[in-house]
Protein backbone atom coordinates (compact mmCIF):
# COMPACT_ATOMS: atom_id res chain seq x y z
CA UNK A 1 0.00 0.00 0.00
CA UNK A 2 1.63 3.42 -0.76
CA UNK A 3 1.25 6.49 1.15
CA UNK A 4 -1.64 8.29 -0.67
CA UNK A 5 -3.87 4.51 -0.14
CA UNK A 6 -3.18 4.14 2.72
CA UNK A 7 -4.36 8.27 3.78
CA UNK A 8 -7.05 7.56 1.95
CA UNK A 9 -7.53 4.49 3.66
CA UNK A 10 -7.48 5.88 7.08
CA UNK A 11 -10.09 8.59 6.23
CA UNK A 12 -12.02 5.65 5.49
CA UNK A 13 -12.26 3.88 8.30
CA UNK A 14 -12.56 7.64 10.66
CA UNK A 15 -15.46 8.09 7.90
CA UNK A 16 -16.70 4.45 9.57
CA UNK A 17 -16.03 5.08 12.83
CA UNK A 18 -16.01 8.70 13.76
CA UNK A 19 -12.83 8.46 15.99
CA UNK A 20 -9.98 5.87 16.39
CA UNK A 21 -6.72 5.46 18.59
CA UNK A 22 -3.53 5.42 16.75
CA UNK A 23 -3.11 2.41 17.77
CA UNK A 24 -6.01 1.15 15.98
CA UNK A 25 -5.43 2.66 13.18
CA UNK A 26 -1.96 0.60 13.21
CA UNK A 27 -3.22 -2.73 13.81
CA UNK A 28 -5.93 -2.31 10.84
CA UNK A 29 -3.28 -0.86 8.64
CA UNK A 30 -0.78 -3.47 9.85
CA UNK A 31 1.75 -0.23 10.16
CA UNK A 32 4.10 1.05 12.73
CA UNK A 33 2.05 3.88 14.71
CA UNK A 34 5.10 6.72 14.08
CA UNK A 35 4.05 6.18 10.32
CA UNK A 36 0.40 6.83 11.02
CA UNK A 37 1.37 9.31 13.31
CA UNK A 38 3.10 10.79 10.08
CA UNK A 39 -0.30 10.65 7.84
CA UNK A 40 -2.35 11.93 10.60
CA UNK A 41 -0.01 15.48 10.71
CA UNK A 42 0.04 15.61 7.09
CA UNK A 43 -3.97 15.37 6.75
CA UNK A 44 -4.62 17.58 9.58
CA UNK A 45 -2.93 19.98 7.17
CA UNK A 46 -4.51 19.41 4.67
CA UNK A 47 -7.49 20.04 6.73
CA UNK A 48 -9.38 16.44 6.24
CA UNK A 49 -9.27 15.44 9.77
CA UNK A 50 -8.62 17.03 13.56
CA UNK A 51 -6.27 15.14 16.02
CA UNK A 52 -6.81 14.39 19.35
CA UNK A 53 -4.85 13.09 22.37
CA UNK A 54 -3.43 9.72 21.07
CA UNK A 55 -5.82 9.68 17.84
CA UNK A 56 -8.06 11.58 15.21
CA UNK A 57 -11.38 12.24 13.80
CA UNK A 58 -12.89 13.37 10.99
CA UNK A 59 -13.49 16.95 10.48
CA UNK A 60 -16.92 18.31 9.96
CA UNK A 61 -18.67 17.58 6.70
CA UNK A 62 -18.23 19.95 3.81
CA UNK A 63 -20.24 23.04 3.89
CA UNK A 64 -21.87 24.47 0.68
CA UNK A 65 -20.78 27.88 1.81
CA UNK A 66 -17.54 27.21 2.17
CA UNK A 67 -14.55 27.06 -0.67
CA UNK A 68 -13.06 23.75 0.16
CA UNK A 69 -9.96 22.08 -1.28
CA UNK A 70 -10.65 20.35 -4.49
CA UNK A 71 -9.15 16.67 -2.77
CA UNK A 72 -11.40 17.50 -0.08
CA UNK A 73 -14.33 17.44 -1.85
CA UNK A 74 -13.37 14.85 -4.55
CA UNK A 75 -13.27 12.22 -1.29
CA UNK A 76 -17.01 13.00 -0.60
CA UNK A 77 -19.59 10.91 -2.74
CA UNK A 78 -16.88 9.62 -5.01
CA UNK A 79 -18.96 6.74 -6.16
CA UNK A 80 -21.77 8.95 -7.17
CA UNK A 81 -19.17 11.21 -8.63
CA UNK A 82 -16.95 8.57 -10.70
CA UNK A 83 -20.44 7.68 -12.42
CA UNK A 84 -21.31 11.17 -13.52
CA UNK A 85 -18.07 10.98 -14.79
CA UNK A 86 -18.77 7.71 -17.07
CA UNK A 87 -21.85 8.69 -17.72
CA UNK A 88 -19.94 12.46 -19.27
CA UNK A 89 -17.52 10.90 -20.91
CA UNK A 90 -20.18 8.31 -22.56
CA UNK A 91 -21.88 11.51 -24.33
CA UNK A 92 -18.52 13.53 -25.13
CA UNK A 93 -17.21 12.87 -28.97
CA UNK A 94 -13.98 12.91 -29.82
CA UNK A 95 -12.83 16.23 -31.48
CA UNK A 96 -14.73 18.05 -29.19
CA UNK A 97 -14.06 21.49 -27.64
CA UNK A 98 -14.69 22.18 -23.96
CA UNK A 99 -14.57 24.49 -21.09
CA UNK A 100 -14.32 22.21 -18.15
CA UNK A 101 -14.39 24.60 -14.16
CA UNK A 102 -12.91 23.36 -11.54
CA UNK A 103 -15.24 21.60 -9.71
CA UNK A 104 -14.27 18.05 -7.55
CA UNK A 105 -17.12 16.36 -10.12
CA UNK A 106 -15.01 17.71 -13.55
CA UNK A 107 -11.44 16.19 -11.70
CA UNK A 108 -13.57 12.42 -12.01
CA UNK A 109 -15.07 13.97 -15.34
CA UNK A 110 -11.16 14.82 -16.41
CA UNK A 111 -10.16 11.15 -15.44
CA UNK A 112 -12.49 9.51 -17.70
CA UNK A 113 -12.32 11.77 -20.95
CA UNK A 114 -8.93 10.06 -20.69
CA UNK A 115 -10.65 7.68 -22.92
CA UNK A 116 -11.10 10.00 -26.20
CA UNK A 117 -9.04 11.60 -28.81
CA UNK A 118 -8.45 14.47 -29.56
CA UNK A 119 -10.13 16.76 -27.67
CA UNK A 120 -9.46 20.32 -27.10
CA UNK A 121 -10.13 21.84 -23.21
CA UNK A 122 -9.93 24.79 -21.55
CA UNK A 123 -9.67 24.71 -18.00
CA UNK A 124 -9.34 27.32 -14.79
CA UNK A 125 -8.16 24.24 -12.63
CA UNK A 126 -4.46 23.12 -12.97
CA UNK A 127 -5.12 19.48 -11.51
CA UNK A 128 -7.55 18.95 -14.30
CA UNK A 129 -5.62 20.08 -16.30
CA UNK A 130 -2.74 17.80 -15.52
CA UNK A 131 -5.00 15.24 -15.62
CA UNK A 132 -6.45 16.02 -19.00
CA UNK A 133 -2.61 15.54 -20.62
CA UNK A 134 -2.69 11.70 -20.41
CA UNK A 135 -5.19 11.84 -23.33
CA UNK A 136 -4.26 11.19 -26.50
CA UNK A 137 -4.01 13.93 -29.29
CA UNK A 138 -5.00 16.66 -26.26
CA UNK A 139 -4.69 20.25 -26.30
CA UNK A 140 -5.19 21.85 -22.91
CA UNK A 141 -5.43 25.48 -22.11
CA UNK A 142 -5.05 26.88 -18.55
CA UNK A 143 -6.45 30.32 -18.25
CA UNK A 144 -4.53 32.05 -16.35
CA UNK A 145 -5.39 34.55 -13.30
CA UNK A 146 -5.49 34.66 -9.54
CA UNK A 147 -4.91 31.22 -7.73
CA UNK A 148 -7.54 30.69 -4.79
CA UNK A 149 -6.26 28.77 -1.81
CA UNK A 150 -8.95 25.84 -1.40
CA UNK A 151 -10.42 25.07 -4.83
CA UNK A 152 -7.14 25.80 -6.56
CA UNK A 153 -9.37 27.23 -9.13
CA UNK A 154 -7.72 30.52 -11.41
CA UNK A 155 -10.41 33.73 -11.37
CA UNK A 156 -10.14 37.65 -11.95
CA UNK A 157 -9.77 39.55 -14.91
CA UNK A 158 -6.75 37.57 -16.67
CA UNK A 159 -9.24 34.06 -16.73
CA UNK A 160 -12.10 36.05 -17.99
CA UNK A 161 -10.20 37.90 -20.62
CA UNK A 162 -8.72 33.79 -21.99
CA UNK A 163 -12.31 32.48 -22.12
CA UNK A 164 -13.82 35.14 -23.86
CA UNK A 165 -11.44 34.44 -26.91
CA UNK A 166 -12.66 30.83 -26.50
CA UNK A 167 -15.89 28.75 -28.42
CA UNK A 168 -16.35 25.99 -27.27
CA UNK A 169 -19.27 22.83 -27.83
CA UNK A 170 -19.93 22.67 -24.60
CA UNK A 171 -19.65 23.49 -21.01
CA UNK A 172 -18.98 21.23 -17.60
CA UNK A 173 -19.98 22.87 -14.58
CA UNK A 174 -19.60 21.86 -11.23
CA UNK A 175 -21.59 23.53 -8.69
CA UNK A 176 -22.27 23.79 -5.22
CA UNK A 177 -25.88 23.81 -5.08
CA UNK A 178 -28.82 23.51 -6.83
CA UNK A 179 -32.44 24.77 -6.23
CA UNK A 180 -35.53 24.30 -8.98
CA UNK A 181 -36.91 27.44 -9.47
CA UNK A 182 -34.13 29.46 -8.54
CA UNK A 183 -30.72 28.15 -10.40
CA UNK A 184 -27.34 26.66 -9.21
CA UNK A 185 -25.10 28.24 -7.06
CA UNK A 186 -21.57 28.08 -5.99
CA UNK A 187 -19.60 29.44 -2.89
CA UNK A 188 -17.56 32.27 -4.64
CA UNK A 189 -18.73 35.28 -6.90
CA UNK A 190 -15.18 34.94 -8.55
CA UNK A 191 -16.21 31.24 -9.53
CA UNK A 192 -19.82 32.11 -10.20
CA UNK A 193 -18.08 34.74 -13.00
CA UNK A 194 -16.30 32.09 -14.36
CA UNK A 195 -18.75 29.63 -15.05
CA UNK A 196 -20.79 31.83 -16.53
CA UNK A 197 -18.07 32.98 -18.98
CA UNK A 198 -17.73 29.03 -19.84
CA UNK A 199 -21.62 28.86 -20.50
CA UNK A 200 -21.92 31.91 -22.49
CA UNK A 201 -19.30 31.32 -24.80
CA UNK A 202 -20.50 27.26 -25.41
CA UNK A 203 -23.27 25.71 -27.95
CA UNK A 204 -24.31 23.44 -24.51
CA UNK A 205 -24.11 23.81 -20.85
CA UNK A 206 -24.05 20.54 -18.44
CA UNK A 207 -23.99 20.91 -14.91
CA UNK A 208 -22.25 17.91 -13.06
CA UNK A 209 -23.74 17.43 -9.42
CA UNK A 210 -24.33 14.28 -7.15
CA UNK A 211 -27.47 14.15 -5.40
CA UNK A 212 -26.31 15.88 -2.15
CA UNK A 213 -26.10 19.29 -3.56
CA UNK A 214 -30.09 19.22 -4.53
CA UNK A 215 -32.22 21.34 -2.96
CA UNK A 216 -29.03 23.43 -1.42
CA UNK A 217 -28.67 27.46 -1.47
CA UNK A 218 -25.42 27.64 -1.47
CA UNK A 219 -23.51 31.43 -0.81
CA UNK A 220 -23.60 32.93 -4.54
CA UNK A 221 -26.36 32.55 -7.60
CA UNK A 222 -24.61 31.26 -11.03
CA UNK A 223 -27.51 31.63 -12.97
CA UNK A 224 -30.94 30.28 -13.53
CA UNK A 225 -31.26 27.15 -16.08
CA UNK A 226 -32.10 29.02 -19.31
CA UNK A 227 -28.90 28.30 -20.53
CA UNK A 228 -28.53 24.60 -19.13
CA UNK A 229 -28.98 21.42 -21.48
CA UNK A 230 -28.89 19.07 -19.38
CA UNK A 231 -27.88 18.39 -15.44
CA UNK A 232 -26.34 15.23 -14.75
CA UNK A 233 -27.15 13.36 -11.47
CA UNK A 234 -26.90 10.26 -9.54
CA UNK A 235 -29.75 8.19 -8.57
CA UNK A 236 -30.08 9.23 -5.08
CA UNK A 237 -32.20 12.60 -6.31
CA UNK A 238 -34.92 12.97 -4.63
CA UNK A 239 -38.11 12.06 -6.35
CA UNK A 240 -40.22 15.63 -5.59
CA UNK A 241 -36.94 17.52 -7.00
CA UNK A 242 -36.93 15.51 -9.81
CA UNK A 243 -40.37 16.02 -11.05
CA UNK A 244 -39.99 20.02 -10.18
CA UNK A 245 -36.67 20.07 -12.31
CA UNK A 246 -38.85 18.33 -15.01
CA UNK A 247 -42.19 20.63 -14.62
CA UNK A 248 -39.91 23.61 -15.62
CA UNK A 249 -38.65 21.69 -18.55
CA UNK A 250 -35.05 21.01 -17.36
CA UNK A 251 -33.19 17.97 -18.83
CA UNK A 252 -31.97 15.45 -15.63
CA UNK A 253 -30.66 12.52 -16.06
CA UNK A 254 -29.81 10.10 -12.96
CA UNK A 255 -27.15 7.46 -13.30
Amino acid sequence: MNPDERRNEILDLLNENQNMTITELSEKLETQEATIRRDLILLEQKSLIIRTHGGAVLKEPYSPWMATSLFERSRQHSKEKKCIAEYVAEIIQNDEILMIDGGSTNLFVAEELQKKENLVVVTNNSNIGETLMGGNGFKIYLTGGELVQGPSTMVGNIAEETISHFRADRAILGLNGIVPGDGYFCALPQEAVIKRLMSKYSRETILVADSSKMNVRSFYLVNDFSRVSEIITDKNIDRDTLDELEANNIKVISV
